[in-house]
């Protein structure tokens, strides 16, 4: 036991985590001083101000850090920050337990937050909706307890004072929210700076290379982590090769945000068919040039099993810049002993693919048979050719790959 806890406390006391500690208690402190400057904070709230620190703000500081689209960040936490803040407020504002009391009460609720944070892997999405449900309901229950306490005891905590308390983990909320925005933006930067440091000569132009970098992705964090994605297959040796990289990426997230219509005859939409899977949580990630004119995107692993050598699922869509021409599914198994049932699941999800690609119509009898012997095998299918590749691999584990694909009459391999 002692073992196990011993990286994790080492983790605990690292430099960067020390920075964030020192980070929030000096932007708390700078908070509560504000607040005492207008009369609305003074000593009798410390205790509330430094437990709103280590289970509010810490927590938001550390998901800061690991956030890839901001937006979605600050949708998630806003309303876990408020979820906390009516919590810590119905244990330590309306009721006075003794300190250990409240502590525990809040590390439970935190446990909970920690549960559903945890378990938002793909293979964990259905304990994840229970401890959702779990966290909604004890939400819910709390909000309405506070709302039954104030109605019995309205003349009691209609005073300043009480009002002041109530208010102040809100107030505190409410403060640390431009700093969060400025600190993920602070983070991002600084981890795409660190990145291309060494990659961009000369000097002038990896200076150059950063101004124009926050000029155009201050407020588009997705935007600039796809721009260093593009960084190392395209490096930019120009000025001009930087404007241009930043226009690439603009063009590309417009197209997502309003993906053009791209004719049958021609292929399939890049932003919709890399969501045809999006229902078995393999929807293909970014459409992204690999090199010249080969576009694609990939899902990240679906886990079959919590076997460290599971047979894992990934979904791919290649093409060009426009359209896809190609469609993949792909199993891998890495241990021939322990694939059990991967092949009855594969054709399961080959099936739905198959279903979103040529709706109203059903798989191939042949082709099923195929995969469940996993045997290589390719089929016309109207002017579509379907093909099942198996590519095996020369080690103990006798693993393999048995791959699906549908390919265009337009895809050029």
């Amino acid at each position: 036991m002692r073992k196990d806890l011993k990286p994790v406390l080492s983790a605990l006391i690292i430099r960067h985590f020390l920075i964030i500690y020192a980070i929030t208690i000096i932007y708390t402190g700078i908070c509560a001083a504000l607040l005492s400057k207008v009369e609305m904070w003074d000593f009798s709230m410390l205790k509330d101000t430094a437990i709103w620190m280590i289970f509010a703000a810490l927590p938001a500081m550390y998901k800061a850090g690991r956030t890839p689209d901001i937006k979605q960040y600050f949708k998630t936490i806003l309303v876990e920050l408020a979820q906390i803040t009516v919590l810590l407020e119905f244990i330590m504002g309306l009721h006075t337990y003794d300190l250990w009391k409240e502590l525990l009460l809040a590390v439970l609720v935190l446990f909970l937050k920690g549960l559903i944070s945890y378990s938002q892997k793909p293979e964990d999405v259905q304990v994840h909706k229970i401890f959702k449900k779990v966290d909604t309901a004890i939400s819910l229950g709390i909000i309405l307890l506070v709302c039954i306490y104030l109605y019995k005891h309205f003349l009691e905590y209609w005073t300043l004072a009480y009002l002041e308390q109530f208010v102040l983990p809100v107030e505190l909320t409410l403060m640390l929210t431009p700093f969060l925005y400025l600190l993920i933006v602070y983070m991002r930067f600084e981890e795409t700076f660190t990145t291309i440091n060494s990659r961009i000569k000369p000097h002038k132009l990896l200076i150059f290379t950063k101004w124009m970098l926050m000029l155009h992705f201050f407020n588009n964090l997705a935007g600039i982590k796809r721009w260093e994605q593009q960084f190392f297959m395209r490096r930019p040796v120009t000025k001009q090769d930087v404007l241009n990289s930043i226009k690439d990426v603009k063009e590309l997230q417009a197209a997502e945000a309003n993906p053009p219509e791209v004719l049958l005859t021609n292929g399939w939409s890049p932003y919709l068919s890399r969501d045809f899977m999006r229902v078995h949580l393999l929807s293909a990630g970014q459409y992204v040039n690999h090199y010249d004119d080969s576009w694609g995107a990939i899902s990240s692993t679906l886990h079959l099993s919590d076997d460290y050598l599971a047979n894992d699922l990934i979904y791919e869509v290649t093409g060009t810049k426009t359209v896809v021409t190609q469609i993949e599914l792909i199993l891998k198994v890495f241990d021939r002993s322990k694939k059990g049932n991967a092949h009855e699941v594969f054709a399961k999800y080959l099936k739905h693919l198959f279903e979103e690609v040529f709706p109203g119509k059903t798989v191939p009898v042949e082709l099923i048979n195929r995969i469940l012997k996993g045997k290589a095998y390719q089929m016309s299918y109207n002017t579509y050719l379907l093909v099942c590749d198996l590519d095996q691999y020369d080690n103990h584990l006798n693993s393999y790959n048995l791959k699906f694909a549908i390919r265009h009459p337009n895809h050029v391999a």
